[in-house]
């Protein structure tokens, strides 16, 4: 390595900067293509994810929906709920459902 840099310093201006030249536009070249290819890389990945990602809107959508299902079957279990206790006033019984079982059992008031 050292007798090369020897060499070097002994020729003429005009072609030590061609030297440099040459060297400087190949260690360029090299880190540009190096840098081209981890660009490339991450592209590649942010599409990826792109494709397997769900839009907002979609998301949204799908949000609102799930609110909406588990607002109506709310709603029925109240409706359910107060069938029973009006039922359960006018006959005089009371009525204990089981959630786990999903059983009911009739008792009487009177």
């Amino acid at each position: 390595m050292f007798s090369f840099l020897a060499k070097i310093q002994k020729k003429p201006d005009h072609q030590k900067r061609k030297i440099v030249f040459a060297l400087s536009s190949t260690i360029t070249g090299i880190i540009f293509i190096i840098w081209l290819s981890v660009i490339r890389l991450e592209f590649t990945t942010e599409n990826v994810a792109e494709e397997n990602s769900v839009s907002p809107l979609d998301a949204l959508k799908a949000n609102a929906l799930d609110g909406f299902s588990n607002i109506s079957e709310g709603i029925k279990e109240i409706t359910s709920e107060i069938k029973n206790a009006k039922n359960e006033l006018e006959n005089g019984t009371t009525t204990i459902a089981d959630p786990e079982t999903a059983t009911t059992t009739e008792l009487n008031n009177q």
